[in-house]
């Protein structure tokens, strides 16, 4: 574990809400005054749609006029390739930010994305930052619930960040035991023992296999019952029947006969 907090100043999801156009001078004068009281981490811009989010239409003249020192990190939010270009392109971002949620709802109205979809865009990304030299950092969205009563609980949060760490190499180098490293990371930030996380992520494991085992017996199952009727039905036609079909009624008429 970390033995230090990093503080990030997000002055950019503030300004998203606002209706009025704020000009780029006075946020590149904010974001200084920033620098100048001692932020090194600040998520200032965002490089999506301007149709969607108009305020942030201006973040490469914002990042251009700011030109901020080298040791200050500016994080920019993207949500796609695109946006990711974007951001590469100021020379100015050090990490881009996706936002990724456990809210199907959230996520459609946020970055019109399914859950497969943002975590399909987020490999994209966090490829090209690699390509770049950039950080990428996700951020869990909707992590403590949501206006729009799509289920929540904790332990979809886990998974969420446990699904996270499995899919994307940006987080753990290897995706080799990635899943109990996961549910270990997670433990550890809510001051349980690392390796509770790792006996859970084995157990999981162990599930998993344990499912397959049944779903393959299961159908091992089925393919010899299968087999076992279509040798009666062959045996059958072979003895004369003609067909299983005929020899019911065959059966038939000659029970109509007896009559």
């Amino acid at each position: 574990m970390s033995d230090y907090v990093k503080l990030v100043e997000c002055p950019r999801d503030a300004w998203q809400g606002l209706k009025g156009q704020i000009p780029a001078d006075l946020k590149t004068n904010y974001l200084q005054a920033l620098i100048s009281a001692g932020f090194k981490h600040i998520d200032a811009v965002s490089f999506v749609s301007p149709n969607a989010v108009p305020q942030m239409a201006d973040s490469e003249e914002v990042l251009k006029e700011l030109d901020p020192p080298d040791d200050v990190e500016i994080i920019g939010i993207v949500v796609n390739e695109k946006g990711a270009q974007r951001a590469i392109a100021t020379d100015a971002v050090r990490t881009l930010g996706f936002p990724y949620s456990i809210s199907p709802t959230f996520l459609e109205n946020n970055q019109r994305q399914t859950l497969e979809d943002a975590i399909e865009e987020l490999e994209k990304i966090d490829k090209k930052a690699a390509e770049a030299g950039l950080e990428t950092v996700v951020y869990i969205s909707m992590a403590f619930g949501n206006p729009y009563d799509d289920p929540w609980s904790i332990d979809e949060v886990v998974e969420a960040v446990g699904l996270l760490i499995e899919r994307a190499t940006f987080l753990i180098p290897a995706k080799l035991v990635s899943q109990e490293g996961g549910k270990a990371l997670i433990l550890g930030m809510l001051g349980y023992p690392p390796g509770i996380g790792f006996a859970v992520g084995f157990l999981r494991r162990i599930k998993e296999m344990v499912w397959v085992l049944l779903g393959l017996l299961s159908l091992m199952i089925h393919r010899t019952i299968t087999q076992s009727h279509a040798d009666s039905e062959r045996r059958a036609i072979a003895a004369g029947a003609g067909s299983p079909d005929s020899a019911m009624k065959m059966q038939r008429v000659q029970g109509e006969q007896s009559l």
